[in-house]
Protein backbone atom coordinates (compact mmCIF):
# COMPACT_ATOMS: atom_id res chain seq x y z
CA UNK A 1 0.00 0.00 0.00
CA UNK A 2 1.17 3.49 -1.36
CA UNK A 3 2.12 5.93 1.72
CA UNK A 4 -0.42 8.89 2.34
CA UNK A 5 -0.01 11.97 4.80
CA UNK A 6 -3.01 11.75 7.40
CA UNK A 7 -5.68 14.31 6.46
CA UNK A 8 -9.18 14.77 5.55
CA UNK A 9 -10.47 16.96 2.84
CA UNK A 10 -13.67 18.23 4.64
CA UNK A 11 -16.26 20.57 3.51
CA UNK A 12 -14.33 23.46 5.11
CA UNK A 13 -11.45 22.77 2.76
CA UNK A 14 -13.32 21.94 -0.05
CA UNK A 15 -14.86 25.47 0.62
CA UNK A 16 -11.68 27.57 1.06
CA UNK A 17 -9.79 25.98 -1.66
CA UNK A 18 -12.70 26.85 -3.94
CA UNK A 19 -12.37 30.51 -2.63
CA UNK A 20 -8.29 30.47 -3.62
CA UNK A 21 -9.81 29.42 -7.17
CA UNK A 22 -11.91 31.94 -7.56
CA UNK A 23 -9.42 34.65 -6.62
CA UNK A 24 -6.69 33.26 -8.75
CA UNK A 25 -8.97 33.74 -11.37
CA UNK A 26 -10.38 37.27 -10.27
CA UNK A 27 -6.46 38.20 -10.44
CA UNK A 28 -6.18 36.74 -13.54
CA UNK A 29 -8.99 38.27 -15.32
CA UNK A 30 -8.31 41.71 -13.90
CA UNK A 31 -4.69 41.74 -15.21
CA UNK A 32 -3.11 41.80 -11.84
CA UNK A 33 -1.51 37.98 -12.11
CA UNK A 34 -0.06 38.85 -15.41
CA UNK A 35 0.92 42.57 -13.72
CA UNK A 36 2.99 40.33 -10.97
CA UNK A 37 4.23 37.94 -13.17
CA UNK A 38 5.67 40.06 -15.84
CA UNK A 39 7.40 42.69 -13.24
CA UNK A 40 10.72 41.78 -11.48
CA UNK A 41 10.17 44.70 -9.12
CA UNK A 42 7.17 43.53 -8.09
CA UNK A 43 8.39 39.65 -7.96
CA UNK A 44 11.74 40.78 -5.55
CA UNK A 45 9.66 43.22 -2.97
CA UNK A 46 7.02 39.65 -2.75
CA UNK A 47 10.79 37.73 -2.04
CA UNK A 48 11.59 40.22 0.31
CA UNK A 49 8.91 40.23 2.53
CA UNK A 50 8.69 36.82 2.07
CA UNK A 51 12.14 36.06 3.43
CA UNK A 52 11.88 39.41 6.11
CA UNK A 53 8.82 36.94 7.27
CA UNK A 54 9.75 34.07 7.30
CA UNK A 55 13.51 35.12 9.61
CA UNK A 56 11.12 37.37 12.14
CA UNK A 57 8.90 34.21 12.51
CA UNK A 58 12.11 32.20 13.85
CA UNK A 59 13.18 34.77 16.09
CA UNK A 60 14.98 37.35 13.83
CA UNK A 61 15.46 40.87 14.22
CA UNK A 62 15.80 42.25 10.82
CA UNK A 63 13.08 44.65 9.53
CA UNK A 64 12.47 44.76 5.43
CA UNK A 65 14.43 47.47 4.78
CA UNK A 66 17.67 46.04 6.48
CA UNK A 67 16.38 42.74 4.70
CA UNK A 68 16.40 44.48 1.45
CA UNK A 69 19.61 45.79 1.93
CA UNK A 70 21.59 42.66 3.05
CA UNK A 71 20.09 41.67 -0.92
CA UNK A 72 21.60 44.55 -2.12
CA UNK A 73 25.59 43.95 -0.41
CA UNK A 74 25.03 47.39 1.25
CA UNK A 75 26.21 47.59 5.16
CA UNK A 76 23.31 46.34 7.70
CA UNK A 77 23.85 47.45 11.28
CA UNK A 78 22.47 44.82 12.88
CA UNK A 79 23.32 41.33 14.76
CA UNK A 80 25.37 39.19 13.09
CA UNK A 81 23.52 35.51 13.01
CA UNK A 82 20.83 37.75 11.87
CA UNK A 83 22.37 39.29 8.72
CA UNK A 84 24.37 35.62 8.02
CA UNK A 85 21.24 33.67 8.08
CA UNK A 86 19.36 36.77 6.25
CA UNK A 87 22.10 36.27 3.66
CA UNK A 88 21.44 32.21 3.28
CA UNK A 89 17.92 32.71 3.08
CA UNK A 90 17.90 35.00 0.37
CA UNK A 91 20.16 32.68 -1.66
CA UNK A 92 18.03 29.92 -1.02
CA UNK A 93 14.84 31.73 -2.45
CA UNK A 94 16.53 33.08 -5.40
CA UNK A 95 17.33 29.81 -6.49
CA UNK A 96 14.15 27.85 -5.61
CA UNK A 97 12.62 28.08 -9.05
CA UNK A 98 15.59 25.61 -9.98
CA UNK A 99 14.71 22.89 -7.81
CA UNK A 100 12.11 20.10 -8.03
CA UNK A 101 9.68 19.89 -4.86
CA UNK A 102 9.97 16.04 -5.17
CA UNK A 103 13.57 15.69 -5.09
CA UNK A 104 15.41 14.75 -1.67
CA UNK A 105 18.48 16.26 -3.14
CA UNK A 106 17.60 19.40 -4.11
CA UNK A 107 15.42 20.15 -0.64
CA UNK A 108 19.21 19.18 1.17
CA UNK A 109 20.84 21.54 -1.30
CA UNK A 110 18.42 24.17 -0.24
CA UNK A 111 19.25 23.65 3.39
CA UNK A 112 22.93 24.03 2.57
CA UNK A 113 22.43 27.69 1.62
CA UNK A 114 19.27 28.46 3.42
CA UNK A 115 21.20 27.13 7.19
CA UNK A 116 24.98 27.94 6.17
CA UNK A 117 26.55 27.34 9.84
CA UNK A 118 27.37 25.28 11.54
CA UNK A 119 28.76 23.75 8.47
CA UNK A 120 28.39 19.88 10.20
CA UNK A 121 24.33 20.12 9.82
CA UNK A 122 24.16 22.43 7.10
CA UNK A 123 22.18 20.47 3.88
CA UNK A 124 22.22 17.41 5.84
CA UNK A 125 19.36 15.31 7.86
CA UNK A 126 19.48 14.95 11.30
CA UNK A 127 21.22 12.70 12.89
CA UNK A 128 19.64 12.85 16.62
CA UNK A 129 16.71 13.31 18.46
CA UNK A 130 14.96 17.09 18.31
CA UNK A 131 11.85 18.16 20.40
CA UNK A 132 9.91 21.63 19.99
CA UNK A 133 9.45 23.13 23.14
CA UNK A 134 7.47 26.35 24.20
CA UNK A 135 7.89 27.93 27.70
CA UNK A 136 10.21 25.31 28.80
CA UNK A 137 7.84 22.37 27.86
CA UNK A 138 7.81 20.23 25.25
CA UNK A 139 5.25 20.64 22.34
CA UNK A 140 6.35 18.43 19.64
CA UNK A 141 8.71 15.32 19.53
CA UNK A 142 10.05 14.64 16.28
CA UNK A 143 10.52 11.04 15.51
CA UNK A 144 13.61 9.07 15.40
CA UNK A 145 16.45 10.01 13.71
CA UNK A 146 16.85 6.46 11.84
CA UNK A 147 13.47 6.75 10.60
CA UNK A 148 13.84 10.82 9.09
CA UNK A 149 14.99 9.53 5.86
CA UNK A 150 12.67 6.86 4.71
CA UNK A 151 9.96 9.16 6.41
CA UNK A 152 10.60 11.54 3.88
CA UNK A 153 11.63 9.57 0.69
CA UNK A 154 7.78 8.42 1.48
CA UNK A 155 6.62 12.15 2.04
CA UNK A 156 7.91 13.06 -0.92
CA UNK A 157 7.12 10.17 -3.14
CA UNK A 158 3.70 10.88 -2.33
CA UNK A 159 3.67 14.60 -2.94
CA UNK A 160 5.10 13.42 -6.48
CA UNK A 161 2.68 10.89 -7.31
CA UNK A 162 -0.41 12.34 -5.71
CA UNK A 163 -3.83 12.60 -7.10
CA UNK A 164 -4.46 15.22 -4.91
CA UNK A 165 -4.94 19.07 -5.56
CA UNK A 166 -1.55 20.45 -5.45
CA UNK A 167 -2.97 23.61 -3.34
CA UNK A 168 -4.29 20.90 -0.77
CA UNK A 169 -1.31 18.67 -1.17
CA UNK A 170 1.07 21.50 -0.45
CA UNK A 171 -0.37 22.12 2.66
CA UNK A 172 -0.51 18.86 3.84
CA UNK A 173 3.17 18.15 3.04
CA UNK A 174 3.63 21.55 4.98
CA UNK A 175 2.61 19.86 8.01
CA UNK A 176 4.08 16.50 7.55
CA UNK A 177 7.51 18.27 7.32
CA UNK A 178 7.56 19.80 9.70
CA UNK A 179 6.10 16.79 11.72
CA UNK A 180 8.95 14.84 10.84
CA UNK A 181 11.56 17.65 11.32
CA UNK A 182 14.34 15.96 9.33
CA UNK A 183 16.62 18.79 10.53
CA UNK A 184 18.40 19.84 13.22
CA UNK A 185 17.46 23.66 12.72
CA UNK A 186 15.63 25.51 9.77
CA UNK A 187 12.76 23.60 9.74
CA UNK A 188 10.59 26.30 9.56
CA UNK A 189 12.30 28.20 7.30
CA UNK A 190 12.41 25.15 5.12
CA UNK A 191 8.92 24.23 5.22
CA UNK A 192 7.27 27.45 4.19
CA UNK A 193 8.96 27.80 1.40
CA UNK A 194 9.12 24.43 0.20
CA UNK A 195 5.32 24.98 0.23
CA UNK A 196 5.26 28.08 -1.69
CA UNK A 197 7.59 25.76 -4.04
CA UNK A 198 4.75 23.11 -4.54
CA UNK A 199 2.16 25.61 -5.17
CA UNK A 200 4.25 27.43 -7.61
CA UNK A 201 3.83 24.13 -9.61
CA UNK A 202 0.10 24.36 -10.18
CA UNK A 203 0.14 27.94 -10.46
CA UNK A 204 2.79 30.14 -11.12
CA UNK A 205 1.28 33.35 -9.11
CA UNK A 206 1.48 31.27 -6.02
CA UNK A 207 5.34 31.32 -6.19
CA UNK A 208 5.15 35.27 -6.34
CA UNK A 209 3.13 34.72 -2.77
CA UNK A 210 4.81 36.33 0.71
CA UNK A 211 2.77 33.91 2.16
CA UNK A 212 5.38 34.22 4.94
CA UNK A 213 4.37 37.52 5.51
CA UNK A 214 0.77 36.15 6.22
CA UNK A 215 2.14 33.38 8.67
CA UNK A 216 4.11 35.78 10.45
CA UNK A 217 0.40 38.39 11.30
CA UNK A 218 -0.86 35.04 12.38
CA UNK A 219 2.01 33.88 13.79
CA UNK A 220 -0.05 32.06 16.84
CA UNK A 221 -2.72 30.55 14.75
CA UNK A 222 -0.08 28.74 12.90
CA UNK A 223 1.69 27.38 15.73
CA UNK A 224 -1.75 26.69 16.98
CA UNK A 225 -2.97 24.95 14.20
CA UNK A 226 0.37 22.78 14.37
CA UNK A 227 0.25 21.89 17.62
CA UNK A 228 -3.53 20.69 17.64
CA UNK A 229 -2.95 18.75 14.20
CA UNK A 230 -0.25 16.85 15.80
CA UNK A 231 -2.60 16.29 18.63
CA UNK A 232 -5.50 14.77 15.94
CA UNK A 233 -2.99 13.04 14.58
CA UNK A 234 -3.71 14.64 11.12
CA UNK A 235 -3.20 17.74 8.93
CA UNK A 236 -6.52 18.85 8.38
CA UNK A 237 -6.73 21.41 11.05
CA UNK A 238 -3.29 23.12 9.70
CA UNK A 239 -4.58 22.49 6.13
CA UNK A 240 -7.64 24.86 6.75
CA UNK A 241 -5.64 27.44 8.59
CA UNK A 242 -3.25 27.77 5.79
CA UNK A 243 -5.90 27.70 2.61
CA UNK A 244 -7.62 30.85 4.59
CA UNK A 245 -4.07 32.38 5.29
CA UNK A 246 -3.69 31.84 1.10
CA UNK A 247 -6.98 33.14 -0.08
CA UNK A 248 -5.79 36.42 2.69
CA UNK A 249 -2.35 36.83 1.17
CA UNK A 250 -4.12 36.70 -2.42
CA UNK A 251 -7.04 38.99 -1.63
CA UNK A 252 -4.23 41.71 -0.24
CA UNK A 253 -1.86 41.31 -3.40
CA UNK A 254 -5.35 42.05 -5.53
CA UNK A 255 -5.88 45.10 -3.32
CA UNK A 256 -2.87 46.53 -3.64
CA UNK A 257 -2.47 46.56 -7.52
CA UNK A 258 -5.71 47.75 -7.24
CA UNK A 259 -4.57 50.75 -5.33
CA UNK A 260 -1.42 50.79 -6.92
CA UNK A 261 -3.53 51.27 -10.23
CA UNK A 262 -5.56 53.95 -8.37
CA UNK A 263 -3.17 56.04 -7.41
CA UNK A 264 -1.65 56.78 -10.99
CA UNK A 265 -1.55 59.72 -12.41
CA UNK A 266 -3.85 59.79 -15.62
CA UNK A 267 -1.76 60.58 -18.60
Amino acid sequence: MKYSPPYSVTSAIREQAAAVCERLESLRADGTADAVLQSGELRRASRLRAVQATLAIEGGSLSLEQVAAVADGRAVDGPPRDIREAHGTLSAYEKMAAWQPHRLEDMLAAHALLKPEPAAEAGRLRTGGVGVFSGGRVVHMAPPAHLVHGHMCRLLSWLMETDEQLLIAACVFHWEFEFIHPFFDGNGRMGRPWQTLVLGRWNPLLACLPVEAGIYARQQDYYGSLSLADTEGEATVFVEYMLEVLEEALSGLQGGQQGSRAGERPS
